[in-house]
């Protein structure tokens, strides 16, 4: 399960489903003295990496999941009716994990939703959306790569992962990611890094 809380309200998403193969993503709310769900997800099948974050009473949830033969992310908005797609679906190329996302608070970005996520079990991958579109930030990272984090200072992402190297943190300047020292942990047995930067 994936916690978020936004202006004193609780959310959680999890997935659920005994069969293997009719799992889905769900959303719950806490209403101060029960917890209710929020809308129907259409997670397709075998969702996984899942994360919510919350965005002006807004929640958003990323997932990966096979949509039509692939395992991509993708990432939905509950419009107070239903989950909406947010921009395209299916984002990646290869199979997509370790789902993180998060909004920037500062304009000229307020309220846009950045996601890092596992690419191929290869790469790690950052996007940014547009207002129609998920657009690249700045080149794909590391050399087999998992267990991706991030968070934005001001309006510069940080990204967090884990590589055979070790746990490596990175920030955006222009259009290039720059690390920030050295490998933290050496070796690939760090795990489940998760960033926070202080504004």
């Amino acid at each position: 399960p994936v916690l978020a809380i936004s202006d004193g309200v609780q959310y959680v998403a999890f997935i659920e489903g005994d069969d293997y193969d009719h799992r889905k993503v769900s959303v719950m709310k806490f209403d101060g003295t029960n917890w209710n769900y929020v809308g129907n997800i259409n997670s397709h099948n075998y969702p996984h990496s899942h994360f919510i974050a919350v965005n002006s009473g807004t929640p958003y949830v990323a997932f990966s999941s096979n949509n039509n033969g692939a395992i991509r992310t993708t990432v939905q908005k509950f419009d107070g009716v239903s989950w909406v797609d947010v921009g395209q679906p299916s984002l990646g190329a290869g199979t997509t994990e370790s789902n993180c996302l998060v909004f920037c608070e500062t304009p000229p970005y307020e309220n846009v939703p950045y996601i890092v996520f596992n690419e191929g079990w290869i790469y790690t991958r950052i996007m940014r959306f547009n207002g129609q579109l998920w657009v690249n930030m700045g080149p794909q990272l590391g050399d087999f790569t998992w267990e991706q984090s991030m968070d934005i200072s001001i309006i510069t992402p940080y990204v967090a992962y884990v590589s055979f190297a070790g746990l490596s943190v990175w920030k955006l300047e222009g259009h290039n990611w720059v690390e920030l020292g050295t490998n933290i942990a050496g070796g690939g047995g760090s795990m489940f890094p998760s960033l926070k930067v202080n504004n």
